[in-house]
């Protein structure tokens, strides 16, 4: 969050900090003053425990509570009372966090409540108005007391008659809001008046309402409104009226549109917005696919000038809809958005902004800018009615695809994704994906930020390899990328028999598959190295273990149980069916060893020229090298980049 928002009176205008920690927010209040009363109204992502430190110089630091004592934090409003204490600046101190996120919250306020000072009853009161639609919402946040009160508006017109009245209930952390349409086309200042039961005075908002000008759609978007004694301010303007979008159905039942974007005032961002009643529409005429998706293509139109693009949407559509499918073509990039893009608890505002921007490579770390060098760098980012959050959810990643011509002198294998954090450091993401047929790469991330596409040349050298040139290729490109590892700093030891384990983790890690790991068989334990991995791979049907309940992960793996797991693999990762005809095994001698289960399987990696046998014989039941895994790994890899 900017400074200037900390004190705009907007009640969503919150602090997020990063996943840490340790990690503090300050607050100046300009000069020395006295306080006896800290109150913090927390957001999802709150702290589980925190200290509250003062200063006058921002050196020296005194705990405002005795024994330098550690505050655990309450949900919703967290009020923290102590010995009056006079200083200038504040400082909010993480000690640990209750989520996986990192510390939130919508307001801290600063009180004196042993004097004559109150804390308004009503805090953060402000009017937006829609004057296309007529419509008023009106915000705030209850100041006093934790539980639910029972709140009234009333809103006279220019004239001074009362023009809407209503009551309803706040939630449980505090905020209310009111939305209602306004009656006719009285044109002026409107006042509306906000009260709970015992206030004297009732909050006030002043809000201005004009006739939408026909000529831009919003008129001049009715003024938003300016708290009086409830703390409001106003708040950037609406976006214009969305253009209605054509729908068309196509033949795969999916329904595409082309939403026409324009450039925003910044002169670099094209913006196009999508109606709630175009994309009900769409959502109506669509027909599920094969796995019960509803598929949306939307299209946004290329402006030459512009580096960046946001496209708004209702944000409704992007909770407690597990059947949706939501992707946004641009020049730039290509993105897959889910219905469950938000949790369920999540409290969504009116309008998601999603925005595709050029990353900013003056941020990156020195050794960042040296692996991303002149390749694609993106910003990913979320705004929730005009306010950026930090999107993050593990269960409903998003799909990214980004357009990228690989050179000669760069291996297929060796073009991934970094994620870039705050800091500019880099990670690679897992499983990212190059095809050499659609010149795009394309990856999954479940949280916004920057991500820039990087090559890496394999420095993994093995002294082992030497007679096994062969697999050399495969077995140090997949090191790089951390999908396989050697049993030592210089071997491989690429005659050792594979283990069901180990093949399960070089699978896992090659296919970035993804589950709860929440149980995996009676023989494996949580401790051991592969719980993780193998427990996934229960999870997605990958493996079902043999007799009942064991997995044997000791095991050494056989060439028909190997091309079976992976062939499931790839239909849990890929959505993709591998299989084959018998016909095609017909050239081996020993067909007739292949076990039921395992012939299809066997036949489609046959049919794919990814099984050539030895002899021509299949050996299904031969037990499998580390370096036979690895190149009938590598091989699968390639053919899925090859395909896409």
């Amino acid at each position: 969050m900017c400074q200037a928002k900390a004190v705009d009176g907007f009640p969503a205008s919150r602090w997020a900090s990063d996943y840490v920690d340790n990690t503090w927010f300050q607050v100046d209040l300009g000069e020395t003053q006295e306080f006896d009363t800290i109150r913090i109204d927390w957001e999802y992502a709150r702290a589980k425990t925190y200290k509250l430190l003062v200063s006058d110089d921002k050196k020296t630091w005194t705990n405002i509570m005795p024994n330098d004592g550690v505050i655990t934090a309450q949900d919703g409003k967290d009020t923290v009372q102590f010995s009056p204490v006079t200083a200038r600046y504040i400082k909010f101190q993480g000690i640990e966090r209750n989520t996986d996120y990192g510390y939130s919250f919508y307001e801290f306020g600063v009180y004196k409540l042993s004097g004559d000072v109150e804390v308004p009853a009503i805090d953060g009161l402000q009017a937006i108005v829609d004057a296309a639609a007529r419509k008023v919402t009106i915000d705030g946040l209850l100041m006093n007391g934790d539980d639910q009160a029972t709140v009234s508006l009333k809103v006279l017109d220019p004239q001074g008659k009362v023009h809407y009245e209503e009551q309803k209930i706040s939630t449980a952390e505090g905020k209310l809001q009111f939305v209602f349409t306004l009656k006719g086309q009285l044109e002026g200042t409107y006042k509306a008046y906000v009260s709970t039961d015992g206030m004297v005075t009732p909050a006030k908002v002043s809000f201005e309402y004009k006739k939408a000008d026909p000529g831009n759609g919003n008129g001049n978007n009715g003024n938003n409104g300016n708290g009086g004694n409830g703390g409001g301010s106003s708040v950037p303007t609406s976006p214009s009226t969305p253009v209605p979008v054509e729908l068309k159905p196509q033949a795969d039942g999916s329904v595409r549109a082309v939403v026409s974007t324009k450039l925003d005032s910044d002169g670099k961002t094209a913006l196009g917005t999508v109606s709630e009643q175009d994309l009900q529409k769409a959502i109506a005429e669509a027909k599920p696919d094969a796995d019960g998706k509803l598929n949306i293509t939307l299209e946004m139109n290329g402006t030459s000038d512009a580096a960046n693009y946001a496209l708004d949407l209702p944000a409704s559509f992007f909770s407690e809809h597990p059947n949706l499918l939501i992707k946004v073509i641009t020049p730039k990039v290509s993105i897959v958005l889910s219905g469950q893009m938000f949790d369920k608890s999540t409290e969504l505002g009116k309008q998601m902004r999603l925005i595709i921007g050029e990353g900013n490579r003056q941020l990156l770390s020195r050794s960042a800018q040296a692996q991303v060098g002149s390749r694609p760098l993106i910003l990913l980012e979320v705004k929730m009615d005009g306010k950026s959050i930090a999107w993050k959810n593990e269960k409903a990643p998003v799909l990214v695809t980004i357009p990228y011509i690989r050179a000669n002198s760069e291996a297929v294998l060796g073009i991934g994704i970094l994620s870039i954090s705050n800091q500019g450091t880099a990670s690679i993401i897992p499983a990212a994906s190059y095809s050499d047929v659609s010149k795009n790469i394309h990856f999954q991330t479940s949280y916004t930020g920057t991500y820039g596409v990087f090559f890496e040349r394999s420095t993994v050298q093995f002294t082992d390899l030497g007679k096994y040139v062969w697999a050399q290729e495969a077995v140090e490109q997949l090191a790089a990328l951390g999908i396989v590892k050697g049993t030592s700093a210089t071997t491989f030891s690429p005659t050792e028999q594979v283990s069901r384990a180990d093949f399960i983790v070089m699978l896992v890690r090659a296919l970035d598959l993804k589950a709860d790991v929440s149980s995996a068989f009676s023989d494996v334990q949580a401790q051991d190295y592969y719980y993780d991995a193998v427990s996934i791979a229960k999870q997605l049907g990958v493996v079902t273990g043999v007799d009942g309940d064991r997995f044997a992960p000791q095991g050494k793996i056989t060439r028909q149980d190997m091309v079976v797991m992976a062939v499931r693999a790839i239909q849990a990762a890929k959505g993709q069916g591998i299989s084959g005809n018998l016909a095609s095994l017909e050239g081996f001698k020993d067909i007739d060893k292949v076990s039921d289960y395992a012939v299809e399987s066997i036949a489609g990696m046959v049919e794919l020229g990814l099984i050539q046998g030895d002899g021509g014989m299949l050996r299904p039941h031969s037990q499998t090298t580390r370096a036979e895994a690895v190149v009938f790994l590598y091989r699968l890899l390639n053919n899925l980049t090859t395909v896409q």
